[in-house]
C-alpha cells in the first residue's frame, strides 16, 4: 500500500481483509469481503480491489470487493 506501512492480508475462510501495520505487526481493521476472498490488487495508491471466489452469484460469478485504503 505505498509508503503507508501498511499491507492487506486476504483471510480466505475468515471473509475478510486485514490491515495489518507492517512497523508492529498489529492488524489495525478488519475489512468484510463476500465469501472466499483470494487476492487484492492496487489500482492506485489509494484504491484496492478484493476478488473472491465464492462463486455465489446468480449465474456462478465471482465478486470483487471495492477498498478505500486512504481513509
Amino acid at each position: 500500500m505505498g509508503r503507508s506501512a501498511r499491507v492487506l492480508v486476504v483471510n480466505r475462510l475468515a471473509d475478510c481483509v486485514s490491515v495489518v501495520d507492517t512497523r508492529s505487526g498489529a492488524v489495525k481493521e478488519a475489512i468484510g469481503t463476500n465469501a472466499l476472498p483470494n487476492h487484492v490488487h492496487m489500482s492506485d495508491a489509494s484504491t484496492a480491489y478484493v476478488l473472491d471466489k465464492s462463486a455465489s452469484g446468480p449465474k456462478g460469478e465471482d465478486h470483487v470487493t471495492r477498498i478505500d485504503v486512504a481513509r
